[in-house]
């Protein structure tokens, strides 16, 4: 859980935001080789928070601080493959991930309701 206060000048609640950790992978590596205990297991999350009508203090907050100026660096000359990039596959196996779970939890559910209803 991250906690993230404003400037007071925000009148804006405290936002939390949950990132899980990842423990372990979820496969191998690309080879099928158990995953390497040296290699990192990644975990990432996009999160955005928006202001739709910040107040004038606020709004000039954000446009005077040089830290919200982009000032990324060229994604081509970054080549670290080591690290996946978000893709459309990425995000389907985690979706399948979590329907394959939901349809297990929704299972044992039932069947719990079954031994409940056949105990009274």
């Amino acid at each position: 859980m991250i906690k993230i206060y404003f400037h007071p000048c925000a009148v804006e609640k405290p936002a939390i935001v949950y990132h899980h950790l990842r423990l372990h992978p979820f496969e191998d590596d690309l080879n099928g080789q158990p995953w390497p205990k040296d290699k990192p297991v990644m975990s990432l999350l996009y999160d955005e928070l928006v202001f739709n009508e910040p107040t004038e203090q606020l709004y000039q907050i954000f446009s005077d601080h040089h830290a919200l100026q982009p000032n990324l660096p060229n994604k081509k000359a970054i080549r670290d493959n080591s690290m996946p990039q978000f893709s459309a596959q990425l995000e389907q196996e985690e979706n399948d991930r979590l329907d394959h779970a939901q349809r297990e939890i929704n299972s044992q559910i039932a069947n719990l309701k079954h031994k409940l209803a056949a105990l009274e």
